[in-house]
């Protein structure tokens, strides 16, 4: 999710403490601006070696070199384009270290990168990134003050589905693809498959990504008129992505910047697969947009714990003076844990339908929005909101509006 700082989405499992980056499940520093104080610290005195493994490929594999986009690979392979769907079903360590494992590369270590970077999966300097989300074919990774330029693991292919990330699971039996479902389709607009891009999506129709119509889509009441041509009630949600339009649990996203065909969003994208006049319309089904429904509904009144869940987009400043008393950001920050997370999610009887280290520090944590629930353990202050971004909706703060003795426990 951007916008919240840059809301790294860590699995806990592989989320740990700047004393422990060299072990396996850290996050790389951003490919440019400067380093955070706690990474120089953890890799102060280290001597980084600048590692390059030979281009190879492999079952349509294709091993870029340092600093190569995967869209450039490719155009070596005679008679490919790249694939970011494959790439982004690299989505494990296992799924990682069998790409590797075909590639030639020796991962040092493989982890679950510490937010949706584009130019996953990838190795740098013998450390072996991967993520699940957000592969572009277009991004470069050319290092920093800590790893050397990347070299990206391009699924270069004639066809969606050639690039394995895993072994068959009878050796001696072909691998086989998986028949495609077909997907929703309405007047040109096709709704691609969850975390989807829209080139595979038009790929399925048999047709060719039309960005301008789908950059026409740049307005709440544009978005729901969409939307509602696959039956989809929806929050309309200002999302400047170039994965925009999308549909992601319950909200509809839409922006002002030119859309693309290859970026994949947490959700489901609005793909445009005509080129015809009278194709993928975007004006004239609906006229008002529907009334934003909180993914949970807001606390009636402090309980004797304490904690409160605020209202969409609200803050805690605003939500403990509605019950007459006061935010305590410091007890909100002993929410450091999964465990911490859980437990309090259940005294408000919140659904987390999963739970997340956040990877930044973010004043409105921890919060839940549509079903993921995010911490930090720092920085949660009384007075900021979450509206929305990216593939996110608004959030709801889980606000500590007690100071007593035994306030807003957390086991």
């Amino acid at each position: 999710m951007s916008g919240m700082s840059t809301l790294l989405l860590v699995s806990i499992a592989c989320c740990m403490t700047a004393s422990a980056l060299s072990a396996t499940g850290f996050s790389k520093p951003p490919s440019s601006g400067p380093l955070d104080a706690s990474v120089q610290e953890a890799f102060q005195g280290q001597a980084v070696a600048t590692s390059e493994f030979p281009a190879t490929t492999n079952q349509g594999w294709v091993l870029s070199a340092a600093g190569e986009s995967c869209q450039s690979a490719c155009s070596k392979q005679a008679g490919t384009k790249c694939h970011s769907h494959s790439q982004n079903a690299v989505s494990s360590a296992a799924a990682m270290q069998f790409v590797a494992g075909l590639l030639g590369v020796s991962c040092g270590s493989v982890n679950h990168d510490g937010g949706a970077y584009e130019y996953d999966p990838m190795v740098t300097d013998g450390y072996c990134f991967y993520y699940g989300s957000g592969s572009n074919c277009s991004a470069t990774y050319t290092g920093n003050g800590v790893y050397g330029p990347g070299q990206r693991f391009c699924c270069c292919s004639d066809a969606e589905g050639a690039c394995p990330s895993s072994s068959p699971t009878t050796p001696t039996a072909p691998t086989t693809v998986p028949t495609t479902t077909a997907l929703p389709s309405h007047s040109g607009w096709v709704l691609s498959a969850p975390q989807g891009n829209c080139e595979d999506a038009c790929i399925t129709v048999g047709t060719t990504c039309n960005v301008n119509k789908q950059s026409a889509v740049n307005s709440s009441e544009t978005i729901t008129n969409v939307a509602a041509l696959f039956g989809l009630t929806c929050s309309p949600d200002y999302s400047p992505e170039p994965w925009d339009p999308n549909y992601t649990a319950g909200y509809c996203f839409y922006g002002d910047t030119a859309s693309d065909c290859t970026s994949a969003s947490n959700g489901q994208r609005f793909c445009c697969c005509a080129t015809g006049p009278g194709t993928c319309p975007h004006t004239g089904h609906v006229t008002t947009a529907p009334a934003t429904t909180p993914a949970t509904t807001p606390s009636p009144s402090p309980s004797a714990h304490g904690w409160v869940l605020g209202a969409l987009n609200g803050t805690c400043e605003a939500t403990c003076a509605q019950h007459g008393s006061q935010c305590q950001p410091a007890h909100q920050n002993t929410i450091n844990s999964t465990e911490a997370m859980q437990y309090v999610a259940n005294l408000l009887e919140v659904d987390c339908g999963s739970i997340n280290y956040d990877g930044g520090i973010d004043t409105y944590d921890p919060m839940i929005t549509g079903s993921t629930c995010f911490y930090l353990g720092t920085g949660s202050d009384c007075t900021s909101s979450y509206p929305g971004y990216g593939g996110y909706g608004p959030g709801q703060r889980f606000c500590c509006c007690s100071s007593g003795k035994n306030a807003c426990p957390i086991s």
